[in-house]
């Protein structure tokens, strides 16, 4: 069964107010280590919606935006922007429902203004490259992470 948008949404807004106070330590110090918005987007992306490293690069431009929503955040009666996200996993081949939060979407679109060059919807969301068309490999993630150390 699949929930509707509605559901996933009310949802995410019982887990978010949830985790959001413990969460905050995290994105503040993290922004620290990543010198660059593609790592910290990228990192961020992921420890937000816990995909795996191969599900979190084979994302596509247009995956990001059109799981673009808004949500109120009931604390502080005012909206965010996260991302729903939904896709298939490359291991088990499982349909699943994810969701980015609003501080790595706010990430993304920093990386994609200041550090790609004419990002296109059919382009990896995350590349190598400035004007880099494919994905990331998995390799060079795992190998950004352990610089962040």
């Amino acid at each position: 069964m699949i929930a509707s948008q509605d559901v996933l949404k009310g949802l995410y807004q019982v887990i978010y107010e949830k985790v959001d106070s413990s969460v905050i330590c995290f994105w503040d110090n993290l922004g620290y280590a990543c010198k660059t918005w593609k790592m910290k987007a990228v990192v961020l992306a992921q420890a937000s919606s816990g995909l795996t490293g191969v599900d979190l690069l084979k994302l596509k431009l247009k995956d990001f935006n059109e799981g673009l929503i808004e949500v109120l955040d009931k604390k502080t009666k005012c909206k965010k922007r996260i991302c729903q996200l939904k896709l298939v996993r490359i291991k088990t081949y499982k349909e699943f429902t994810t969701f980015i939060s609003e501080e790595p979407v706010n990430a993304i679109e920093r990386y994609l203004k200041l550090e790609r060059n004419d990002p296109q919807p059919d382009d990896a969301l995350f590349t190598a490259s400035r004007a880099d068309r494919d994905h990331l490999f998995t390799v060079s993630l795992q190998q950004a992470y352990k610089n962040l150390n």
